[in-house]
């Protein structure tokens, strides 16, 4: 990290300054961040404004950025020297290989807190090459007894290798007996050793994790002549945590079960030998009861205050995870981590995973449900009728809810009410709010239906679900715009309607 000031010429370009410098005389000369793209020489050469006088606004900031950007603001106060929030922004910021510079308000001096990354030099793959590897004559053909080349698996390779040289995506279908772990393996760790970026392998079940991690890796790392690293991640509550293991044996009557007092001992143990510390690694499944009360927990780590940091089976997991060139996660746990980064604006500090550039999804067909669960929203009709239902019902001639129940409330408090206030809430709950929610569930079933029967002309056959892709197109096409965008409009009018009485 650099610490001093530099002729400004030689960071940003006049066509930056005069950007800035009129950005921040429109702010009143307020603080404002931006972020510059830097050229081959190291000179920001185009600018934008994302955030005004904000530093709350800085995680957002580093999300947005890109390995090589730099990100500027000004100091209202002339001084450029780095505050100790600045230094916390410069320490973020490095991490992700990203330049931080402080100006003055007139854009005439710079201090350079972290210099600009030199233009990342790719080395791309050599498919030919990565396809030889697994050819007759290759180092898996004399490793391997019975070896026979396969030529979809060396196609594949081919079809991977350059979606990482050509930064694109690329969907495969494998056929059984394609050999397609070796197929994506190879280009995946060559790339990531090359070039200093680490790969996820993401799949659906623990038996091909298995298979990658106790067969598939071990054979490469005997035959690769490069060196590589691969670890598998799993979740936190996988581990045992050492700092419950120790509390808990001074608590001999917790487990009131002899069984589960007898599992715990062995556990105990076991912890005291395992290199590892998960769950896996202990040889039989533990009762539910018993893991949960030792398991290892974001809500209750200590984190660095805790004295078994330093021995901390998730936390040494975490640090192995951190310097492998690719990590085998399922997929629950890479959404998780795109997740958690999604709401903390990229933070490596509460991240599931380790900072990566390149995923690989095996066993894909899983991952929409999986996707969904992480970022979808879902919604019924009778989730609906729930919240109305709480409000306002008419069940078996009986008026039921919470607005009944306010008014017979008021009702028998008559005597502590003034009878003006009485009839005028029983106007606005029996002439207003009653109506409206009745005219509202009228509206929303009619809605709900038309959605069923538009939904329903889409499936396949009636045994299928309806999935429904919303497309620019979608949303153009005459039944959507009869069916669904005339009578949505409709029934957000009622709603607002409804709300504003």
């Amino acid at each position: 990290m650099s610490q001093h000031k530099h002729n400004i010429k030689d960071y940003l370009a006049d066509e930056a300054i005069f950007y800035m410098r009129h950005h921040i005389q429109q702010a009143g000369d307020n603080e404002v961040f931006f972020v510059g793209k830097v050229n081959a020489k190291g000179v920001v050469e185009a600018v934008q404004v994302v955030a005004r006088g904000n530093k709350m606004m800085v995680p957002a900031i580093i999300h947005m950025v890109h390995t090589g950007d730099a990100v500027i603001h000004n100091h209202p106060s002339g001084g450029l020297q780095p505050s100790n929030a600045d230094a916390g922004i410069a320490s973020e910021l490095g991490n992700e290989a990203v330049a931080f510079y402080i100006v003055n308000n007139y854009v005439s001096d710079i201090y350079v807190v972290v210099e600009p990354q030199k233009p990342k030099q790719i080395v791309k793959l050599k498919a030919k090459r990565l396809q030889e590897f697994l050819g007759p004559q290759g180092p898996l053909a004399s490793a391997l007894e019975n070896f026979e080349a396969r030529p979809p698996q060396q196609h594949m390779l081919a079809q991977v290798a350059e979606a990482f040289n050509e930064n694109k995506i690329s969907i495969i279908e494998a056929g059984t007996g394609t050999g397609k772990t070796l197929a994506y393996l190879l280009p995946a760790i060559e790339w990531s050793v090359r070039n200093r970026e680490r790969a996820v392998v993401a799949t659906g079940t623990i038996n091909l994790q298995e298979q990658l991690i106790n067969k598939d890796i071990p054979l490469l790392r005997a035959t690769l002549p490069l060196k590589f690293r691969a670890e598998l991640v799993k979740g936190r509550t996988n581990y045992a945590c050492k700092r419950k293991l120790q509390e808990i044996q001074s608590q001999p009557d917790l487990f009131s079960e002899f069984n589960q007092r007898q599992e715990l001992n062995t556990i105990i143990d076991w912890a005291q030998k395992s290199p590892d510390g998960s769950k896996s690694d202990l040889g039989f499944l533990p009762a539910e009861a018993v893991w949960e009360k030792i398991q290892s927990e974001s809500d209750t780590t200590l984190r660095t205050k805790c004295p078994f940091y330093n021995e901390c089976f998730f936390y040494n997991a975490r640090r192995r995870a951190a310097s492998a060139d690719v990590l085998i996660a399922n997929h629950h746990l890479l959404f998780a981590d795109l997740s958690v980064r999604g709401e903390t604006g990229g933070s490596s500090e509460v991240a599931v995973l380790p900072k990566y550039q390149r995923i690989i999804f095996d066993e894909a067909h899983d991952i929409e449900e999986v996707a969904s669960s992480y970022f979808g929203a879902a919604t019924s009709y009778h989730a609906f009728l729930r919240v109305i239902h709480k409000l306002y019902r008419i069940k078996d001639a009986k008026q039921t809810g919470l607005l009944p129940y306010t008014m017979a409330k008021l009702q028998r408090r008559a005597g502590t009410v003034t009878r003006t206030l009485l009839d005028k809430f029983r106007e606005q709950i029996d002439g207003i709010c009653e109506p409206a929610l009745v005219n509202f569930e009228h509206d929303l079933a009619e809605l709900m239906e038309r959605l069923f029967a538009w939904g329903a002309s889409k499936r396949q056959n009636e045994y299928d679900e309806a999935k429904i892709r919303l497309t620019p197109a979608l949303t153009r096409d005459r039944l959507w715009q009869e069916i669904i965008t005339k009578h949505v409009s409709v029934f957000l009018k009622s709603l607002r309607d409804n709300v504003e009485a």
